[in-house]
């Protein structure tokens, strides 16, 4: 059964976490000479990021992540947000599921 899970990113269960990560490397593989990434957002950096993840089985179909941050201009505090991290994975893919997890 497909679940929907929402976690801040501290709390990104270390089994999620790798399968996210092999997302990242293969939708956005770097060039050499660098080195394959070993996060993707999990520093202190990136606190404010939520993950939305559809699920099922413990295997992870598609994600989205949201990050908050603030800017104070002319003495105004303003909340930014911004969408980043679409993927679902190839098997799942065609399905809805990207579509799903951003609405």
């Amino acid at each position: 059964m497909i679940r929907l899970i929402i976690q801040p990113n501290a709390q990104l269960a270390p089994k999620l976490r790798k399968q996210l990560l092999d997302l990242y490397n293969r939708f956005f593989p770097r060039r050499r000479p660098k080195p394959r990434r070993t996060s993707v957002g999990f520093d202190a950096s990136q606190k404010n990021r939520v993950r939305f993840m559809l699920v099922d089985d413990h295997q992870l179909i598609s994600h989205a992540a949201v990050l908050t941050k603030y800017l104070i201009h002319a003495g105004n505090k303003y909340k930014l947000a911004g969408l980043g991290g679409v993927l679902t994975h190839p098997q799942f893919q065609n399905q809805g599921h990207g579509t799903q997890i951003v609405k």
